[in-house]
């Protein structure tokens, strides 16, 4: 599965608002020691 083929999909099943607009395929992501995902981390990245 592509990143194209998961933003056709949530275009023909969700709302215009909900698709996403970019797709990034990572190998892992930056958590806390307890399994958080660091979203602060994610947005910095970009």
């Amino acid at each position: 599965m592509s990143a194209e083929d998961i933003i056709t999909w949530s275009k023909e099943k969700k709302a215009a608002y909900k698709y996403p607009r970019f797709v990034e395929f990572r190998d892992s992501l930056p958590a806390t020691g307890t399994g958080k995902v660091l979203r602060r981390l994610l947005k910095e990245a970009q």
